[in-house]
């Protein structure tokens, strides 16, 4: 005998617009009935789907449609339209409204479910929508916090065809009427401290184990035990396009050797890109050695998620798509948020202060996505309104192709294809060639809506990865109608000092002289990023024919020292770029057998030989030592050994509080363009 599921009415009713009959719900159902009715609430991508999504967006190819913001659907006679959430809901709340696109004579079937986070099905609504109906009806629903709605609507045979809109909003009780500027409490108690202590890391992919349909990265970001978190791989079974075992060469491409948390050469390592790097509990490390705020910047890249899916590595229940994905990591790190005592999420700098002084970490969202806000997902504004009401304070207009919003920079080449097939797809958005290294391309008019629509929210712009035409746009707009609005660059190196094989791939995706000033004269900062690249020499204008860090050990600490004494000469505010889980690696050791890496082959000898006796300090340096930045847990000990050097690191020491006051200057209406 199957198992009966009691189905109760845990929700209101309102009713805008009439139902002939009122919501027929029998007070029990059999197993196989609520699993006809929802359902098994898994979406699983394919190839088909998958590409279907990509080149339709969402649209009613499709026999399972992603549920989202807001979308329209046609129902012929006979025939049904489903629609499955992809990420668990943050809040507890739901509306729903039904728009008839034009009055119908016959009445619709609707089912409402909700699937919960072991899978278990409840029915919250089924009704009939009933004839005449013009008018928008509402319908509420609660209790639905980590919970995925599922909505199915079905057109009788023998009737014409229905056309309506669905929107789905949050309660305004629980997170405020949409749009709504987030209200900050900007009183702090009496001995507060005046500044936070502890650098900024401002560029973290904490959660990319949930990005690329949870096929490449290996290992969980989460709170609990970290052999659980951190398990074995096999190297077969994450971060590989290539299943056949025959080996082409490509690192990227084939399997891996097995590894081991901790206990194999390749887990963790500095060059890593496959493998967890920002684990709980290396996370908890950095923040007691010095780490005092970070921004989480949730990332996903649809193409890769597809050849996940392509690959059969793909993790069903993790959307491929950009934006539940989005969802979905933002999910996990609101459940980290809750289970945790020492990690929080913050709205405003003045929440982060609080946070600070009660010895936690801050923690600020950020979204970094190739697809952003598409036309699929409904109104751009309402969805920026709804990751706006989660917690997301910051927005790159773009990422590696162009988007509706901006151009992207331009840099590595392998992306220029992917651009212009989704010009191709999507003629709204443009791709120009330009010169091959910097992108024609700058902000659209849309792009001038977004930025006010943020300027509002006093959200902060990063204008990493725009391309500098679309840059020199933001800068003009922020100085002439907004008083020098903050912009800062989360993730960046400085053009100049980049080697011609770096500036080759890198392109326009740098920081220049000129963009620099846009960043310091508007009170922004810029994230030093803190990967491998070999660098030019230092050059002061002082007349000092060398900085004060000799460049001696290609691929290091050394590296990004140059960096760190060019961004100060342009007096611009320095925090870290980790970029951890990004796809990119870090910087190596000057120590051991794998010092000075990116030496060339005939001047490496002579520069472990130059580095001396290794510096002695912390655990987490002697490990840094050898180990170059092979995890979150050794980030602080970059600037502990940048100490040992003899650079002046008060910059980044207090890029915490820097990254407060800039954050406190987007509140300020009175700021002024700096000179």
């Amino acid at each position: 005998m199957h198992k009966l599921l009691t189905l109760s009415l845990s929700f209101s009713l309102v009713w805008g617009g009439h139902f002939g009959a009122k919501a027929q719900l029998p007070p029990l159902l059999a197993e196989q009935d609520v699993q006809a009715l929802c359902g098994d609430g898994i979406y699983r991508y394919n190839l088909v789907n998958q590409n279907l999504n990509e080149v339709f967006e969402n649209d009613e190819h499709l026999p399972l449609r992603r549920l989202v913001t807001a979308q329209s659907t046609h129902i012929p006679a006979g025939e049904q339209r489903r629609f499955l959430q992809m990420a668990p809901l943050i809040f507890n709340h739901q509306h729903l409204e039904i728009t008839p696109q034009q009055p119908f004579s016959h009445p619709i079937t609707v089912t409402v479910c909700a699937h919960g986070p072991t899978g278990q099905a409840q029915v919250l609504d089924h009704f009939q929508l009933q004839a005449p109906q013009a008018e928008t009806s509402t319908r509420k629903y609660q209790n639905l916090r980590d919970k995925r709605l599922f909505l199915r609507l079905h057109n009788p045979k023998g009737q014409p065809t229905v056309g309506l809109d669905l929107d789905w909003q949050n309660d305004p009780l629980e997170s405020g009427p949409e749009g709504q500027v987030w209200q900050p409490d900007t009183a702090l108690a009496p001995g507060l401290p005046k500044a936070i202590p502890g650098f900024a890391d401002i560029h973290v992919h904490q959660a990319s184990s949930l990005a690329f349909a949870g096929g490449w990265y290996w290992g969980s970001h989460r709170e609990g035990p970290w052999e659980q978190r951190l398990p074995n791989c096999d190297g077969h079974n994450h971060a590989t396009l290539n299943q056949s075992g025959l080996k082409t060469g490509v690192a990227l491409l084939d399997p891996h050797p097995p590894q081991q948390y901790g206990k194999t050469a390749q887990w963790p390592h500095w060059k890593d890109i496959k493998h967890e790097q920002v684990s709980a509990k290396d996370l908890k490390i950095a923040h007691e050695n010095g780490l005092g705020l970070m921004m989480a910047s949730l990332v996903n890249n649809q193409w890769l998620a597809g050849a996940m899916v392509a690959a059969g590595l793909n993790q069903d229940g993790v959307p491929a798509n950009d934006m539940d994905s989005v969802k979905l990591q933002l999910h996990s790190l609101w459940a980290m948020h809750n289970n945790t005592d020492w990690y929080r999420i913050v709205r405003d700098p003045w929440e982060a202060r609080r946070v600070s002084a009660q010895g936690k970490l801050p923690v600020v969202l950020a979204i970094e996505a190739d697809h952003l806000f598409p036309q699929g997902d409904g109104p751009w504004k309402q969805q920026l309104h709804d990751f706006y009401a989660m917690g997301v304070r910051s927005i790159q207009l773009a990422h590696q192709v162009n988007t509706h919003f901006s151009g992207a920079a331009f840099h590595r080449d392998i992306f220029k294809p992917f651009g212009r097939v989704k010009a191709l797809f999507k003629p709204e958005i443009s791709f120009m060639t330009g010169d091959g290294y910097h992108n024609p391309v700058g902000l659209s008019p849309l792009g001038y809506e977004l930025l006010e629509e943020m300027i509002r929210l006093n959200m902060l712009i990063d204008i990493s990865h725009l391309s500098i035409v679309a840059q020199r746009d933001i800068y003009a707009y922020v100085t002439e109608k907004h008083n020098g609005y903050p912009l800062y660059n989360s993730h960046t190196r400085y053009g100049p000092l980049l080697t011609p094989e770096g500036a080759k791939e890198l392109k326009e995706f740098v920081t220049t002289p000129e963009t620099a000033v846009f960043i310091r004269r508007t009170g922004g900062m810029v994230g030093l990023r803190t990967g491998e690249n070999p660098m030019k020499d230092f050059q002061p204008t002082s007349g000092k024919s060398q900085g004060s860090v000799l460049n001696n050990c290609d691929g290091t600490s050394r590296s990004l020292a140059q960096m760190y004494q060019a961004f100060e000469a342009h007096e611009l505010s320095i925090a870290l770029a980790s970029d951890f889980n990004g796809f990119i690696s870090q910087a190596g050791p000057r120590y051991g057998d794998e010092a000075c890496p990116n030496a060339p082959l005939a001047e490496r000898r002579e520069q472990i030989l130059a580095q001396g006796a290794p510096p002695q300090g912390s655990a987490q340096l002697q490990a840094f030592n050898t180990q170059g930045i092979a995890h979150m847990g050794l980030l602080p000990a970059l600037i502990e050994d940048w100490q040992h050097l003899g650079l002046d690191t008060h910059n980044v020491d207090h890029s915490a509080e820097t990254f407060l006051k800039m954050w406190e200057r987007a509140y300020n209406t009175e700021r002024k363009l700096l000179p």
